[in-house]
């Protein structure tokens, strides 16, 4: 947690036990283990730079699975994709990663 993070649960009394310095200089330090372990982070844009041209000119495609339940007729994984020009969402449901070579190609055609 950051430090100004703790200081308000110490403010609104959500913590006891907690003894912290009253030096000024105290928020002002960055935590090397935090930076380390990169708790910063940069902003996410709203809008991608990337341009697709033409719809199929860039594609996302993502595999989820193993699903702990799986469908009555044996599906346990799901692929999407993604068009990035029209955005068009498209799930199909696998029973084997195997078959999401197979799956792509018959997408594209």
């Amino acid at each position: 947690m950051n430090v100004q993070s703790i200081l308000k649960l110490l403010k609104k009394g959500m913590v006891d036990g907690i003894v912290i310095s009253n030096s000024k200089e105290l928020h002002k330090d960055q935590c090397i283990p935090c930076l380390e372990g990169k708790q910063h982070h940069a902003m996410i844009p709203s809008e991608s730079n990337v341009e697709s041209p033409r719809v199929l000119h860039r594609m996302y495609l993502d595999v989820c699975g193993p699903m702990e339940t799986t469908t009555w007729k044996g599906y346990c994984y799901f692929v999407t994709f993604i068009d990035s020009y029209s955005h068009c969402l498209v799930v199909k449901l696998i029973k084997l990663k195997s078959k999401v070579p197979k799956l792509t190609k018959e997408y594209l055609e």
